[in-house]
């Protein structure tokens, strides 16, 4: 499983190998730790786990936008 598998639109799915995670702040390491989980749990066990919210997806994917841009900037 990719890190943004839980963000239903596959043009919005980041590989996590290609994402600078050194321009993040501890605070957005800790809300990918947190949203990720969300979605692991609720895969493994939908009865008893929430999915993760639209907002939710949304806060995920500007997080790996982040860190997907910041990483193509310092390869260029």
């Amino acid at each position: 499983m990719r890190l943004t598998d839980l963000i239903e639109d596959p043009g919005k799915r980041w590989d996590a190998d290609k994402l600078n995670f050194d321009v993040l702040s501890n605070k957005e390491l800790e809300r990918i730790i947190d949203l990720t989980e969300i979605g692991i749990q609720h895969e493994k066990d939908p009865e008893l786990n929430r999915p993760m919210t639209p907002g939710e997806k949304t806060e995920l994917n500007k997080i790996c936008r982040k860190a997907a841009n910041n990483g193509k900037k310092r390869i260029l």
